[in-house]
This record gives C-alpha cells, sequence and structure tokens, in this order.
C-alpha cells in the first residue's frame, strides 16, 4: 500500500519523498480556507520553472463597432488591441522537524495531525500572497468620507481618510461605479463579488435588506467564506493578510474590502501544493515534512476592482 501512496524523487541534498494521500489532505483542508484563490482563473503552467514568467494575452474591446450591414458591400474590418500581462512563477513552502521518537511513542495519527497544521500554514501562505500581490495593488480605491460622502482614486493610493462604516449609500457606489465602467460582474446571475473582513461587513448585516447565504445559497455554488448578499454583490467573509481596523486613528470604524468582477486575476499553476517528506538524518531520529508549491498570481484587468480603503 505505501507504494501506492508515495512518490520518491532526487535533488542536490539526498532526495525526498512526495506522499500523494497527504497531498490530497492538504489541498482538501485547505480549499475551504483559500478565500482569495477561488477568485482567480486559473492558467496552467505545467513545465514552468521557478522565476520563469507566464505571459497571458490580454484583449482590448473593440471601439469601432459594428452596424448594419448592405446587401453587396463588404463588412468593414477593424483591429483588436492585444496586450500582454507577465505572472511570475515563484515557490512556496514550509517544512516541519520532527523526531522518530514523537512517532515512535505517540497514540495518535502523528503524519495526519502533521498535514492538517501544513494545511492551515498553506492557506495563510496563499492568501496572504494573493491579496498582497494582486488585490491590494489594484488601481480603485473608496473612500467613505461620510455615511453619504466618498472620496474616489484611480491611482491606487487612496488620500482621504474613511469615517464611515461601510454601509448601504457606499456599496451602491462601489457596484454603480463597477456596473456603469460596463466592467462584467462576476457571477451570472449579474452580482459583482466582494471580500471583506468582518468589521467590514458588520454593518451590513444589521441592514434588513441583507440577505443571508442560507437563505439563497445553492450549496454547490456558495464560495468559500459566503456569508451573503446585498445590494447586488455577494460577500465573502475574510480576515487574513487584510487590515482589519481602517479609518480616523484611535476609532477605526471599519475595515478592509475589495470589491471586484470577472476577469480580474488569473493564477499560473506549474505545481500545486505538494506534501514532500525528506530523508531521514542521525541514524532515522531527525524527519521532516513539509508542503511545497510553485505558482504565481497577477492582474489581468486593475481597474476591475475597488478597494474599500483609508489613507
Amino acid at each position: 500500500m505505501a507504494a501506492q501512496n508515495v512518490i520518491l524523487a532526487t535533488d542536490s541534498l539526498g532526495g525526498y519523498a512526495v506522499h500523494t494521500k497527504l497531498s490530497e489532505r492538504v489541498i482538501h483542508a485547505a480549499s475551504p480556507r483559500l478565500k482569495f484563490r477561488q477568485f482567480t482563473s486559473l492558467r496552467e503552467a505545467f513545465g514552468k520553472n521557478q522565476g520563469d514568467t507566464v505571459l497571458i494575452n490580454k484583449y482590448a474591446t473593440i471601439t469601432a463597432h459594428g452596424g448594419k450591414l448592405t446587401e453587396g458591400t463588404d463588412i468593414t474590418a477593424t483591429g483588436v488591441v492585444v496586450s500582454q500581462v507577465s505572472i511570475t512563477v515563484t515557490e512556496l513552502g514550509k517544512k516541519i522537524d520532527y523526531s522518530s521518537k514523537l512517532m515512535d511513542l505517540a497514540n495518535q495519527n502523528v503524519l495526519r495531525d502533521l498535514a492538517h497544521v501544513l494545511s492551515e500554514d498553506a492557506a495563510f501562505v496563499i492568501n496572504t500572497t494573493i491579496e498582497a500581490d494582486v488585490f491590494n495593488v489594484c488601481d480603485i480605491r473608496y473612500v467613505g468620507t461620510s455615511t453619504n460622502g466618498s472620496a474616489l482614486t484611480t491611482n491606487g493610493t487612496a488620500t482621504a481618510t474613511n469615517t464611515s462604516v461601510l454601509n448601504a449609500f457606499h456599496v451602491e457606489e462601489i457596484v454603480d461605479y463597477l456596473r456603469s465602467n460596463e466592467y462584467p460582474p462576476y457571477f451570472p446571475n449579474g452580482d459583482y463579488a466582494c471580500i471583506g473582513t468582518t468589521k467590514a461587513l458588520r454593518g451590513l448585516k444589521r441592514d434588513s435588506s441583507w440577505e443571508n447565504v442560507a437563505l439563497y445559497g445553492d450549496v454547490e455554488r456558495i464560495m468559500a467564506g459566503e456569508a451573503g448578499r446585498y445590494q447586488g454583490c455577494r460577500f465573502v467573509e475574510a480576515n487574513v493578510g487584510m487590515d482589519t481596523a481602517i479609518g480616523v486613528s484611535g476609532s477605526e470604524v471599519t475595515g478592509e474590502a475589495y470589491f471586484f468582477g470577472a476577469d480580474f486575476a488569473a493564477e499560473v499553476l506549474a505545481q500545486d501544493i505538494e506534501v514532500r517528506v525528506g530523508v531521514p538524518t542521525d541514524l532515522g531520529r531527525r524527519r521532516e515534512i513539509g508542503w511545497v508549491m510553485l505558482a504565481g498570481w497577477g492582474m489581468i484587468n486593475e481597474t476591475h476592482c475597488v478597494k474599500w480603503d483609508s489613507a
């Protein structure tokens, strides 16, 4: 049975074993926590090495639109502007040292318990990486200057201080901004998506118009961490990697949130999460197990996201 679960490989340090069953366990356990990764479109890059740059084509909207045709007259041709977005593939991972004594004396499955710890670490690293490398570098910043006032910037920097909770006025303003600019909604029914901290969503949950996910969600279509729907937007609650208190110093009234549509973020995947077991040392007394991933994330359209922010 062991031969079915472990793949042996070698490297310059003497080798390692890939534990396929534990890899599956870690991926399965980490998936519900990957609240940012679920909103990235997968672009496989198997075979890419660390540091390789993957280019993704981005097609601009046709500016010279079509129209009515005349019999006997050729259709007018137009060109499409194609630009490229580059995403760098990099390694991520962490390992845990343990001893053969722990394995010999433990009355529980040590590798299973360590796999759970690794899944938590993998989810934390992936979430914080995507938030920092993709979402937090979006161009559009929206600040609630009052309960019914706002300041919007398009250069990636908020210049005003947030003094308001996230309320119906602000959600409507942000969703209207995305919709009026014809940025495609994330969901087929026309809803946009939002990842927000607990403090950011607190006021919305108190509103009578808030729809709890349990009342409308199809179990198979609910996003990880989804809390509810409000004003044409579905909200996912997350705090890892995000600033949970922004606004006036000393009386922070809200937390960060990202509103976005489709075609915003992409994942380039060369190797998914893989659990590796190192070659035992010190006559087998010292052992190690860890997770490794080869991937990268980047923005496809930097204007398709609005950050609820503060200077």
